[in-house]
């Protein structure tokens, strides 16, 4: 696997793992390597749409999701992000990437109307790029609401109700981007694919005129060692699956747990459950 941390950080470190990209060995499609919830939920808008599907990258660029791509270990978000690590701004590594990753493919015919589903580092990321193409063309899907003022318009209305209890796609803040992309591709897109920017914009907001925002309360804090004994207790009830055992935890418990610091515990769990599983007798 590709890392970041094997390449040193500043510039140098950048150009060099460029050079690792060109040196790298595919493993599979980007469409098989790339797993979770959000890139189910992209695969399904795709389909219905009979559309291409892109990945945007951090460590690859902008990549189409039949390509042969390599394991690789870098991510735009967190203290250790491939920005930080090599101390270039989200614009000019996106620009190295689009121009030295082997990987990398041009960005989709500017004519041609873009969904763009992501969390809002990655919009940042690509944010100079989008700002390019005509905002008529774009829908952008994403939680974040700072944004470059030609690029506002062009955020779908998706907002608090869409996680509140009426809404038609359950999920977490961390799949909000693409469930939002699957139910405009869904609900939306059906009733006008030649519609404007401004008429799909309407349409979202008459859809959603009953929807409601979710009234959560604050939940309690416990330590990490609680959290791990109900995770070893509770997810195999809930499939192995970590969003919905930390949805339990939230809803049924009321416990508080910040989701980064969930997926940590929940995979120090399991790892240690697994350890458990193959001790000798």
């Amino acid at each position: 696997m590709l890392s970041i941390g094997s390449c040193g950080i500043g510039r140098p470190g950048a150009l060099r793992w460029l050079e690792a990209l060109r040196e790298s060995v595919p493993i599979g499609c980007a469409a098989d390597v790339y797993a979770g919830r959000n890139m189910r939920l992209a695969k399904e808008a795709a389909a219905l749409l009979g559309a291409d599907l892109y990945i945007i990258s951090a460590g690859l660029g902008l990549v189409h999701s039949t390509t042969q791509i390599p394991l690789y270990d870098a991510t735009i978000a967190g203290r250790n992000s491939v920005t930080s690590h090599f101390c270039l701004a989200s614009h000019v590594w996106w620009r190295e990437l689009m121009t030295g990753s082997p990987y990398a493919v041009k960005w989709p015919d500017p004519d041609r109307c873009v969904l763009v589903a992501s969390s809002t580092p990655y919009v940042e990321l690509i944010e100079p790029t989008l700002a390019e193409l005509p905002t008529r063309n774009i829908r952008l899907f994403s939680r974040g609401t700072s944004l470059r003022s030609e690029l506002r318009a062009a955020r779908m209305p998706y907002d608090s109700r869409f996680d509140g209890p009426k809404t038609p796609i359950p999920g977490t803040m961390s799949d909000f981007h693409t469930r939002a992309l699957l139910h405009f591709v869904s609900e939306v897109w059906p009733k006008a694919p030649f519609g404007s920017l401004y008429y799909h914009r309407q349409l979202i907001e008459e859809i959603s005129e009953g929807w409601t925002a979710s009234t959560r309360t604050s939940g309690r804090s416990v330590a990490d060692n609680e959290i791990m004994e109900i995770v070893r207790a509770v997810a195999p009830k809930m499939g192995n699956r970590s969003t919905a055992t930390l949805r339990f935890m939230r809803d049924e418990l009321a416990i508080a747990c910040e989701q980064k610091r969930f997926q940590r515990l929940y995979r120090a769990a399991m790892e240690a459950t697994e350890d458990q599983s193959c001790l000798p007798l």
